[in-house]
């Protein structure tokens, strides 16, 4: 679908097209815009894309920054929770 959009908009966008077209917007279910997301990165930033994520009950749209490029899935573990697993697994090693 994010191709026939593309297409389309390249379609509208040039000078012969009745009518412009200024952009492109995506309505994903909620949860399944990130491989998206991943993918427009390697648009030209000319092109105007908006993402909104459906909610499935009852249907209420949330935008979906895309130019949020972080780790989405990263997390920071206390120096104190490694070392007390590493000092765990040597003495599990130690009992063998």
């Amino acid at each position: 679908m994010l191709a026939y959009g593309l297409l389309r908009l390249d379609s509208r966008r040039k000078p012969s097209a009745k009518r412009a077209i200024a952009g492109l917007r995506r309505f994903p279910r909620e949860g399944r815009s990130k491989l998206l997301r991943e993918r427009l990165l390697a648009l030209s930033p000319h092109v105007r894309v908006e993402i909104f994520e459906v909610t499935k009950p009852d249907a209420e749209m949330r935008r979906i920054d895309i130019s949020d490029r972080g780790n989405l899935e990263s997390w920071l573990v206390p120096r104190r929770d490694v070392e007390s697993l590493l000092r765990q697994a040597d003495q599990a090693l130690g009992q063998i």
